[in-house]
């Protein structure tokens, strides 16, 4: 699933490419995409004629802000892909701007979940925490959060309701760079902790959208390009190969659910 870098990366390529230009036709080939939308009947119409603003992220949603107030929000979920050129055979929607250039959702798996607003913003936008790149940079606040869950950390960074963006790939990759075990409580981490926590998100989170993001399965940028994270990952899906810190053999285990890597001597319980 694209996660906060990703997802950013996306949202840079499209406000580069697109903001500005109106929308000349909307196709939605599969209507479950907006089933969940409170204007979805309204759809495509609603969107012909209006001007994209500007594009921007809300966790892991990617946002077309229109001049009018509204909003269309896409969530690629696992196999979701937005790009500009031709629809593929896995198109469930697209959208024909004035200069001819199709902007393209595609989703084999049918996960993908899109959202129209014509004006105020609700569900699920509003039900998620503060961005995760946005928190990081205050490590205080960052603690606080974390503090009030109970939860095992890795499951808490999972939460979009307590932090959004994070997902499994960069939630690995950031209890490692911190040195903390996935399976602790976030509600008994220290002070040091949160600091290095904070530390850590940036410092991934930052690595991380300079190269892209990652792309193992299905995603790429909307001009087809891979992110590069793959190739420099510390931990996740390295199950058995050296920590690059001290050596000892990656494991793998699953919390909350969720297949997890961390290294059994850098990140103590």
């Amino acid at each position: 699933m694209p996660e906060l870098p990703e997802v950013e990366t996306t949202v840079r390529a499209l406000n580069r490419a697109i903001a500005g230009r109106r929308i000349r036709s909307a196709w939605v080939g599969w209507r479950r995409l907006f089933e969940r939308s409170p204007e979805r009947r309204a759809l495509p119409a609603a969107l012909v004629g209006r001007r994209i603003y500007r594009v921007d992220r809300t966790g892991k949603f990617v946002c077309f802000r229109f001049a009018s107030g509204a909003t269309l929000a896409l969530h690629q979920k696992m196999s979701g892909r937005i790009t500009i050129g031709a629809p593929d055979q896995y198109a469930r929607f697209t959208l024909t701007l004035d200069d001819g250039r199709q902007v393209v959702f595609s989703d084999k798996r049918k996960f993908g979940r899109g959202y129209f607003y014509r004006r105020a913003i609700g569900e699920p936008l509003t039900g998620l925490g503060p961005d995760a790149a946005a928190l990081a940079a205050d490590p205080a606040a960052f603690g606080q959060r974390l503090a009030a869950r109970r939860g095992r950390i890795k499951s808490v960074l999972l939460n979009q309701a307590v932090v959004a963006g994070i997902g499994n790939i960069y939630a690995d990759e950031i209890l490692w760079r911190a040195k903390i075990h996935p399976v602790r409580l976030a509600s008994v981490l220290t002070t040091v902790d949160h600091r290095r926590l904070a530390a850590a998100t940036r410092a991934v989170l930052g690595q991380a959208m300079r190269r892209g993001g990652t792309s193992f399965r299905d995603y790429l940028d909307p001009n087809l390009r891979r992110g590069t994270y793959w190739t420099v990952r510390a931990v996740y899906q390295r199950a058995g190969e050296p920590c690059r810190r001290c050596r000892t053999s990656i494991q793998k285990a699953t919390v909350g659910g969720r297949g997890t890597h961390y290294c059994p001597t850098c990140q103590r319980v």
